[in-house]
């Protein structure tokens, strides 16, 4: 492969422009019509989830139909893994061509040098609001693979059984959780994720919903 230093993206479907670049492609064409071979590495956590890695995978390779000359190649990396493995991969050189990463280590692979700016492969595309986190300091640096919907998920029985609402904000979700635990000792009425080497996740996962109710970590004296 001819292009290995230009790589890094924050979406699949960028593949064609990230490495276009490098080989002189312009926007309208594909690697189908520049007639080289190309093997692209892809790294994601998703590829391990159960049922879904493989439909995603499956939704990826379409790509290999209309471009023959491009091979896909999986890098499947666990979630509590990949944030390590690949600054230690780029900062050595090396690691996938595309990567799928939330916006933390999106902003800090961004500052290391290691995106390929991708304004040309959206040129003339219109991309909702949530791709304008893909934008450092002016350059297109990645689009968004996916937006989660975030919801509570509860166990009715459980909730019923502690004559417990559904909560709407924290100091109801901890009366709820007390009494559906009461009401049903070592049966869990309320799941998140739980166990330390959650803590990067859950916590991300709490600032989205927290933001949604108006909190801020800092006051307005705060420097």
């Amino acid at each position: 492969m001819t292009s290995r230093i230009l790589r890094r993206t924050l979406m699949a479907a960028a593949a064609t422009v990230a490495i276009g670049v490098g080989l002189g492609i312009t926007a309208d064409q594909s690697y189908a019509q520049s007639g080289e071979k190309v093997t692209l590495k892809l790294a994601n956590s998703q590829w391990l989830d159960a049922l879904r890695g493989k439909n995603l995978w499956a939704a990826m390779l379409k790509y290999q139909e209309v471009n023959p000359n491009v091979t896909l190649e999986q890098e499947a990396i666990p979630s509590a893994e990949f944030n390590d493995k690949l600054t230690t991969e780029m900062g050595a050189g090396q690691g996938p061509d595309l990567a799928m990463m939330q916006e933390g280590l999106f902003y800090s692979i961004a500052d290391a040098g290691f995106l390929v700016p991708l304004d040309a492969a959206v040129d003339g595309v219109k991309l909702n609001k949530t791709n304008d986190n893909g934008i450092v300091e002016g350059k297109r640096l990645g689009v968004g693979w996916q937006r989660a919907v975030y919801a509570l998920i509860y166990n009715k029985p459980v909730v019923d059984a502690g004559k417990a609402g559904v909560p709407t904000d924290i100091d109801q979700l901890i009366a709820s959780a007390k009494a559906a635990s009461a009401a049903t000792p070592g049966v869990i009425g309320f799941t998140e994720r739980h166990q330390m080497n959650d803590f990067g996740g859950w916590f991300m996962d709490f600032q989205n919903w927290a933001y949604g109710y108006g909190v801020n970590w800092v006051d307005a004296d705060a420097s």
